[in-house]
């Protein structure tokens, strides 16, 4: 394919010396260092159970793919068409282009639910959504409950408390983060990371206190 042709071109011009070799390195690097993608999957790798997976949000992400690749039998939901920005989709992945919210997805048809990085968008301006709505994240939350099977899991991401996102993206702390799942889910793990100087360190929620900056929880919760 043309396509693949260009891209083992630009693979091999990189490599072509040592100075072009050390540029992209580099570069590549200091990109993935600083961001929050390297912990926020290593801990949905870790946490998923069961083998149907459903991933909302993920069309600017790669895990959808990542999961199918590993064998599980993974759907994804989005208002952003997934192959428009990726160019394929994996024989076991099926794209859903719609919204969380409007789920059409019959009761109890997931074993886990992963959103990373996701519910602070949901109901703002964030990548042309349409329907704007300052609970949008609730009632996600609702619909990923309803669609879970009992004792599923929710897999998500979301900024804590201290964040300073760019509006109208939310930030979340222990009080929103109760609202939010209360009488739908429990939490059973939960892990909090923060960012200096270009790093991500892991800390707790007590410690998390202290640290201004931008921060990360990372949650697992049971569907009750």
């Amino acid at each position: 394919m043309k396509i693949e042709r260009i891209l083992n071109f630009l693979v091999e011009f990189y490599r072509k010396t040592e100075f072009t070799y050390k540029l992209f390195m580099r570069a590549r690097t200091m990109r993935m260092a600083s961001s929050s993608r390297w912990f926020q999957l290593g801990w949905t790798f870790q946490n998923i159970k069961g083998n149907k997976i459903l991933d909302v949000g993920s069309t600017g992400s790669l895990l959808p793919i990542q999961l199918a690749g590993m064998g599980y039998d993974v759907y994804s939901v989005n208002h952003r068409n997934y192959k428009d920005y990726h160019g394929l989709v994996h024989p076991n992945m099926e794209f859903i282009k719609g919204d969380i919210r409007f789920a059409m997805f019959p009761d109890e048809s997931f074993n886990t639910v992963v959103a990373v990085s996701t519910l602070e968008h949901v109901g703002t301006k964030d990548y042309g959504n349409r329907l704007i709505e300052n609970e949008g994240d609730l009632k996600a939350v609702k619909e990923i409950s309803r669609i879970l099977e009992t004792d599923g899991r929710f897999i998500f991401t979301v900024p804590y408390n201290g964040t300073t996102p760019q509006p109208p993206q939310k930030t979340y702390n222990e009080e929103t983060l109760r609202r939010l799942l209360k009488g739908l889910f429990r939490v059973v793990d939960e892990a909090y990371f923060y960012k200096k100087n270009r790093f991500w360190y892991k800390a707790t929620s007590v410690e998390l206190k202290d640290v201004k900056g931008e921060k990360q929880t990372c949650i697992v919760a049971i569907k009750v």
